[in-house]
This record gives structure tokens, sequence and C-alpha cells, in this order.
């Protein structure tokens, strides 16, 4: 079967690396180097769509949304680079199936692209079967980034906040709370939902910022077939599928001025009604608004409509960022290996002592999802059971370095608790970071190899790219003890 992707990229250079890997394993890919290349393409049907983040004046938002109205069924990957993730993490909620960072690794690409498509064929059953898969697909999401359950080392802010939470979830049907995106908000949110209430129906997450504002009420309320241009058929909204569940609108304040008042009247008298329909449909579910920027109550009644404000009750508690809660670092990253393995079939096992010490340094400002992503990235470059340093990006290594600011952590773990989440025990953490000269050496050893990887191998592809000659690499590859020096090409 012909697999036709469209790749889209300002960047000359990388889509013609990524275009030859992809043609080398079978897909018929269509380049786009410019916003108006990428529209004229649409001309075409896709089963892909392998995007940059910083597409020069295109905005991926309002591009990936159209995208989905003309061809519902394509899948959607994201590239950036390292720095990108914390835009690119809440765009993972906005129908975007995975990120693949740069600089491209073959490896990894094929792997992400592969996972997408295995995504994407457990999501069309929900057409068969919606309430029993959504509510899978939900806890999956819901759990993806922290498990608090099994790192039993939560810091006394997050208890505070999770109880201060627990308490009011069972006293109102209606909430408003501020989080940085991926800070496991969510996974909070699931576990509240399912204690209060075990057969709770669906627990189900809608981005407002990744909405065109034209889309919001159709996609919350449904329309039926004809309603308007495009209406080719009778669509269920999002508030049909909730089913006394609850309904967490992250991004309230990009909500449209018209939505709000939609869902202040749904939600008092408890029916709504499809566009295009004059049938009343009954509902009744919880409403969570979040909003991932930290604002005062004047900033919120500037955005949102007073009367959608008041149907929200506020927390007076924000939600820790990842840099606040260090102790819950080493844990998650063990958990999050053991899901990458499973997920990609890799068989990485644990980090060692100099990579806990920069994990443990570095600010996160992408939160769990910018972890999840380094640890992937990290696995796919990881010729060893255990992570090392060389396997870790520049940013992370380099900031902790050379930051005047950074302080140095000691991570001490007692031995009943660190058995939880490694076969290996995870080591204390006591080793000063490498020197300079051993961070310039495994700098240059992972570029080295994300090169060759790139090109498979091909030392005269990987010098011209590297901008030496093919002696210099070929000494470089001995002196790093790089494999495949027989190869003749």
């Amino acid at each position: 079967m012909v697999r036709r992707i469209l790749l889209i990229d300002d960047d000359v250079e990388i889509t013609t690396q990524i275009n030859q890997i992809l043609m080398n394993n079978g897909f018929v890919v269509t380049v786009a180097n410019t916003p108006q290349q990428a529209l004229d393409a649409l001309v075409e049907r896709y089963e892909y769509v392998l995007c940059d983040y910083a597409m020069g004046q295109l905005d991926v938002f309002s591009f990936f949304s159209q995208l989905k109205e003309i061809q519902p069924q394509v899948i959607l990957l994201l590239m950036s680079g390292f720095q990108g993730l914390k835009c690119c993490a809440p765009l993972t909620h906005a129908g975007v199936s995975d990120v693949v960072l740069k600089p491209i690794v073959a490896e990894e690409l094929l792997a992400i692209i592969k996972q997408a498509k295995v995504t994407s064929n457990v999501q069309k059953i929900t057409t068969k079967d919606l309430a029993s898969v959504i509510n899978d697909l939900n806890e999956a999401d819901f759990t993806n980034w922290v498990s608090y359950d099994s790192t039993q080392i939560i810091d006394a802010p997050l208890v505070m906040f999770e109880q201060q939470l627990s308490a009011l979830w069972q006293e109102t049907d209606t909430l408003l709370l501020q989080s940085e995106p991926h800070c496991g908000l969510g996974n909070i949110i699931y576990n509240n939902a399912k204690n209060d209430n075990p057969t709770l129906g669906n627990i189900i997450h809608v981005n407002c910022k990744a909405m065109l504002s034209e889309n919001m009420y159709k996609t919350l309320f449904g329309y039926e077939k004809g309603a308007f241009i495009g209406a080719f058929s009778t669509s269920a909204g999002v508030l049909e599928q909730v089913a006394d569940g609850v309904l967490v609108l992250n991004g309230i304040e990009f909500l449209s001025s018209e939505t709000q008042i939609a869902l202040v009247t749904a939600f008092e008298k408890g029916y709504f009604t499809r566009i295009g329909s004059t049938n009343q449909l009954s509902i009744k579910f919880k409403l969570v608004g979040v909003t991932s920027k930290l604002q005062t109550t004047e900033e919120l009644r500037q955005q949102l409509r007073p009367d959608f404000l008041k149907l929200l009750k506020s927390t007076e508690h924000h939600m820790s960022t990842l840099a606040q809660r260090k102790k819950d670092i080493v844990a998650n990253a063990i958990l999050f290996l053991q899901r990458i393995n499973k997920k990609y079939e890799l068989l990485v096992e644990d980090l060692n002592d100099n990579v806990i010490q920069l994990l443990l340094s570095y600010n996160w400002p992408g939160n769990w999802s910018e972890l999840y992503f380094t640890l992937r990235r990290a696995a796919f470059l990881c010729n060893d059971v255990i992570l090392n340093v060389n396997t870790l990006p520049h940013e992370i290594i380099f900031q902790n370095k050379f930051s005047t600011t950074g302080q140095q952590y000691n991570l001490v773990i007692k031995q009943n608790e660190r058995d939880v989440f490694s076969v290996n025990h995870i080591a204390r953490v006591n080793e000063q970071l490498p020197n300079l000269k051993t961070i310039a050496a495994e700098a240059e050893l992972e570029t080295i190899n994300r090169v060759l990887h790139s090109v498979k191998f091909n030392k005269t592809k990987a010098a011209k790219i590297l901008g030496v000659d093919r002696k210099t690499l070929y000494n470089k590859m001995m002196k790093h003890k790089i494999g495949k020096l027989a190869d003749k090409n």
C-alpha cells in the first residue's frame, strides 16, 4: 500500500535528509519549503503530515485545524528542536500524534511514524464503541506524564493542592484551575474523578487554544447533516461524548464569547441542541476550566465573560512545576523509560549518576512532556542498557555546566523506595559533572553518531554533512570506537 506523507520545513537540507530516509523506507513524499507550498499541496490526500513547528509565517495551530477539517483521517506529526518542546507540548492534545526531535535520527523517526499509525487505528474504533474506547484513551492520556501512586515521594505543596482539590471536587460541579502545561494536572483530575465516582462517565480533554474560533461551538455542541456548508453528515459534539462525566477545557481564555454563553446556558439548564436541530439533549457533567497562564482574577475578568467566570469556582493554589519537584524527577524518569522500552521495543533500563545529576539540575520549562521526549530521544541514541551523558541534548549538558545560577542537587532515595522503579538500584548522586574536555568529547561523539545513523553509516555523506574529509571522519570514529568502520561506502 502506498504511504503518502507531506513534509513541511523551510530548511532545505533537513527536508532533503528526511525525504531520503522516508523514500528509502517506501514512502511517497511531497516536500513543501514555504507556507504557500504547504497550502498548495493540500489538493492531494495524505496519510501523514510532518511539519516543522517554527515554519516561517505558517500558523501551525490554524493550519492543522484546517487540515483536520479537509482530511480528518490524516496523522499529524510535529518537528521541533529541543528548545521548542515547551511550545509543542500543548499540541499533543490538538490532534497531533507525536513530536519528532531535531536533529533527526532515522530509527526514531520511523518508530514514531509506526507508533502514530497504531494509535490512529485504535482511535478509529470510537465510531463503533465510543464510550468504552474513550474511557481507555483518556485513562492512558491522563496518566501519561506522572504516576503519583507509584512515586511515593510527592512534595508537600503538591499534597496540599491535591487535598484542597479533592475537597472542592465533592462540593461543586465546576472548577477553575491554573497550571503550566504538562505539570501533571490531568492525572490529578483523573484520580479525583475516579475516586469520587468509580462508575463516572467519560473524561474528555479539549485544548481550546488549538481550535479555530469558528470551530469551537460545533466541536463542543455538534451539528446535524446539512446545518452548514461542509456538514456532510451528523456529528455528535463533545458534550454528548462526556456522558455524565468530566469535561476539561484547557486554555479557557481562548474560548470564544459565543461558546462561553452556550456553555453557561447548557450547564445551568441541563440540556442543549446541536447546530441545525430543534431536539433538546439532556446533559449532566462536571466542568473543569484550566488556564495555563498564572493570572490574577482581574486578568481573567478581562478575558472571560462575567457569567462564565462566575460559573467556575477557583482554587487558590497552582500546580507545582517539574523544576519545583526535584524528588519526583528520577523516579518518574525510570517509569518513563519502562514505558518507552515497551512502546518502542527498546532495552534501556536505568540512568547513570551523571545523567541523574544533569536531570536534577535542569529547570525543565516544558515540564513532564519535555522530560519524556528527552528520555525517548536518549533511549534511541543509547547503545547500552544504561543511559549516559552523551545521549542527552546539549542544552541540558551546557546549561548545567556553565549556568551561574545553577544549583547542584544530591538525591538520596531510601532503598525500599528506589526498588519500586528499577531492577537496577538508582545510585546515590554524589559525583561532580564531567569537565569541559569530557563534555566536548561526548558532544562530538553524539554529533557523529547522529549523523552516521541519519545517513545509514554512509561515510561519504556523513563527512560532507560534518564538514570534514573522510580520513578525519575515520580517525574520529576510531577514537570514539564507533562501529561499522569496515563498510565500504
